[in-house]
């Protein structure tokens, strides 16, 4: 419209209130512009902060279990603990039972405690983390990514679990449980917070794994080696399902669907970039579509007054290169 009056000689006064009109039904039905999900990361203490979550698997035969997702938000390391068999949300009663055997009986208390606003987290368990001094947090329906960090590593678990279960075929809660602990000991050996594995920032060193054929230090062990290979065998599942949880994880690590998921909701800072700084930015007029640039750094400012500078250095340049060439022809075709 500001176009359409410009090309029309309108005068100023009417392109001047065209600006500041707005369409109130418009700005009613819009859709909401999406925030930037990010929070202040948290220290890298073990048990300082700890986020819970309930979320839902379903093995071979199409029974569904409630699943107690417990991270440490600033170690990342995750435990897991069924809850409830079937459809339905668990009771408060249970996820407590949970934390209590696979959290607290071994890493203690926690200072802090995030969760969701679900029935599951009130009652007894709300009364428990009251009388023993953890200061609990309910995540607003506003900003749900309080809680982003155990929901993104809930949705590894649960991505991880279902290769896993599809590989062996579980169909009962023991073999549930059992491949979750394959499943989140894999997670917690294999990935990285702020330089160390989570198993390492709680245990102070790389737990003890499997026997393996490539240690030296356990080559004697045949026995254990050969029961890994014996379907025969009462932990032949268990071997399996280790095997099937450390090549889920790496198609999860290398995956191009998980890439381009973590990449599509990104939204930019809207603020002064300084000299200096490390920015992206869009092409849109590319022959093949929208493309992101790779990693740049901000050399300067391109306005009117900086191009009129550099245009001004750029003939004083050319000036005084074509004096110096033709001075050194002049010294060149007339030798003193």
């Amino acid at each position: 419209m500001v176009n359409l009056l410009k090309a029309a000689k309108v005068r100023k006064e009417f392109i001047d209130a065209v600006k500041v009109h707005r369409c109130i039904p418009c700005e009613r039905t819009e859709p909401k512009r999406p925030t930037h999900k990010t929070r202040l990361p948290h220290e890298y203490v073990f048990n300082h902060t700890l986020g819970i979550d309930v979320l839902e698997l379903t093995d071979t035969m199409g029974q569904k279990y409630q699943v107690l997702n417990m991270v440490c938000m600033g170690t990342t390391f995750q435990l897991a603990e069924v809850v409830k068999v079937g459809a339905g949300q668990p009771s408060s009663h249970a996820c407590l039972s949970a934390l209590q055997k696979r959290w607290f009986a071994w890493a203690g208390r926690p200072v802090n405690l995030f969760c969701d606003r679900g029935l599951h987290n009130r009652g007894i368990l709300a009364k428990y983390l009251d009388e023993h001094g953890i200061q609990s947090y309910h995540v607003p329906l506003e900003s749900p990514e309080e809680l982003g960090r155990v929901e993104r590593h809930g949705g590894l678990l649960k991505a991880m679990f279902r290769k896993v279960a599809a590989e062996t075929s579980c169909s009962s809660k023991e073999q549930v449980e059992s491949i979750l602990t394959e499943v989140t000991s894999t997670k917690n050996d294999m990935s990285k917070a702020g330089g160390f594995s989570p198993s390492q920032w709680v245990m102070g060193k790389a737990p003890r794994d499997m026997p393996s054929l490539m240690s030296e230090e356990r080559f004697a062990e045949l026995g254990v080696i050969e029961a890994r290979h014996d379907p025969t065998s009462i932990f032949a599942l268990q071997h399996l399902a280790r095997t099937e949880a450390r090549k889920a994880y790496v198609h999860l690590d290398c995956s191009r669907r998980v890439q381009r998921a973590m990449s599509k909701n990104v939204s930019g800072f809207h603020r002064e970039h300084a000299i200096g700084d490390l920015v992206v930015f869009r092409k849109d007029n590319n022959r093949g579509g929208v493309q992101w640039s790779p990693t740049c750094r901000v050399i300067g400012w391109e306005t009117k007054r900086t191009f009129g500078f550099f245009r001004v250095m750029y003939l004083f340049w050319l000036q005084a290169t074509t004096f110096a060439l033709q001075a050194h022809q002049r010294h060149w075709l007339f030798p003193c």
